[in-house]
């Protein structure tokens, strides 16, 4: 199944080099995007109309502080679903498509093998792209159904493209999707349920109004980061490993 959902997605990224370039593209692109939407919930559900924007919730409590709670919680379980992603890449050695499968190659062969040459030698599974992804689409369907279903699409996509460049196998996507989901929604279940979660979380949100220039500080380069496909975090775990991690 893998080789035959392989060869479908080349051969529809691989219609021409302008495509195959957006696919590589939008997998690096995607982080900003979802940085971009981690903004937009957080500032979301003003006093005027946050019934609205929250009304799927299903709960008594709808204010601000809830949404935001369970920002901070979605980012924690993106973080953790990506190192524990890249923790079994290292552990599960799999070739990537790109290494060992016959493919499509619209672009120039010297490009190409420039591109293998960084990326080749890594495991591909799970998928640490879809770990981010399918989080997303998971924690926004949770506060917005329209949202994640709108996440959940964009999702399928880029876990297409990404599969026709050769970097995942259906697999990898698929392993990588159910740690995402999986993670977040027991996140998501648990808060509410452990007490002392609850207030560590709550806690973090009030410093935002008690301490509004560091908190925003610290949330802006952590975001960033984020952006960066957690850079400064993989350069900290290097540091202390004492070895080069790639990221």
């Amino acid at each position: 199944m893998d080789e035959i959902f392989f060869q479908w997605a080349n051969n529809i990224v691989a219609q021409s080099w302008q495509l195959f370039f957006r696919a590589l593209d939008s997998a690096e692109f995607s982080w900003f995007f979802a940085a971009t939407a981690l903004v937009g919930m957080w500032f979301a559900g003003k006093p005027d109309t946050q019934m609205s924007y929250i009304q799927t919730l299903g709960t008594s409590v709808k204010d601000q502080k809830l949404i935001r709670a369970h920002v901070i919680v979605l980012f924690c379980s993106m973080a953790a679903s990506f190192v524990f992603a890249r923790v079994l890449q290292h552990f599960f050695p799999r070739p990537r498509p790109m290494a060992v499968a016959q493919m499509h190659i619209p672009i120039d062969p010297i490009i190409w093998e420039q591109i293998k040459s960084s990326i080749s030698t890594q495991g591909s599974f799970p998928s640490d792209h879809a770990v981010m992804w399918f989080v997303m689409a998971a924690g926004l369907f949770w506060l917005n159904r329209y949202a994640g279903i709108t996440a959940l699409i964009v999702s399928i996509l880029l876990s297409i493209m990404r599969i026709g460049t050769g970097f995942h196998w259906f697999s990898d996507i698929a392993a990588g999707a159910l740690l995402g989901i999986t993670v977040t929604a027991l996140t998501f279940w648990l808060l509410p349920k452990i007490s002392i979660l609850e207030r560590t979380v709550y806690k973090i949100v009030s410093m935002f109004d008690r301490y509004p220039v560091i908190s925003y500080t610290l949330g802006f380069l952590i975001v960033m980061d984020f952006s960066r496909k957690f850079a400064g975090l993989f350069g900290i775990m290097a540091t202390l490993l004492g070895k080069s991690l790639s990221h």
